[in-house]
């Protein structure tokens, strides 16, 4: 490595990689927590002295704050097991409808996770990318099958039953809406 900073060399296509490794590992563990972990693998909850037996929603979020919906992570019984007492609430916020595509967005830090799908919903594209200059073009891609638990398919879910409203983001006066494309990253469109 020091006979490549000594030859003049740039270390961009090395920092790439390492860039593109981390996307890879978070987009992982993003995958793992809201998915394995996620409903999908839990015993049903009995309702508690602060929820009620008959609650019927329109939608499937528990919280709404601004223009971000949680979702609630149920427990999984080794978690009980182990003490924890409180389930995790994963925020989505709604990019929108493209050419029939509903995608929500999870932000992590410096990664933008998009989770896209066209009714019907058989397979969520999951896209990542880091939302730092010079490196928005560098994504991951996965596919996976919804199961009808799944925190992701339950946001996209309330998206295409139009429950969802969507977001912008602004800079200076100008709102922008957000997409992530497979092939150019993160893209930002000047709204009106």
């Amino acid at each position: 490595m020091a006979d490549n900073i000594q030859s003049g060399q740039s270390l961009q296509p090395i920092t790439k990689k390492i860039i593109t490794a981390a996307i890879g590992a978070a987009v992982g563990l993003l995958l793992y927590y809201l998915f394995v972990l996620g409903p999908k693998n839990q015993a049903q909850q009995p309702p508690t002295s602060l929820q009620s037996a008959a609650v019927v929603r329109e939608h499937n979020y528990d919280l709404k704050e601004g223009v971000d919906y949680g979702y609630t992570v149920l427990l999984t019984d080794d978690q009980r097991k182990a003490g924890k007492a409180s389930a995790e609430i994963v925020m989505f916020s709604y990019a929108g409808q493209r050419d029939g595509k509903h995608q929500i967005h999870a932000r992590q830090t410096s990664i933008l996770t998009a989770y896209e799908c066209a009714a019907p919903c058989e397979i969520i594209k999951v896209i990542s990318a880091m939302d730092i200059d010079g490196l928005r073009k560098t994504v991951n891609v996965d596919r996976l099958r919804p199961s009808p638990n799944m925190i992701a398919a339950l946001a996209l879910q309330d998206a295409m039953t139009g429950k969802l409203e969507p977001y912008a983001e602004y800079q200076g006066k100008q709102r922008y809406g957000l997409w992530v494309d497979e092939r150019q990253g993160i893209v930002r469109t000047a709204l009106r």
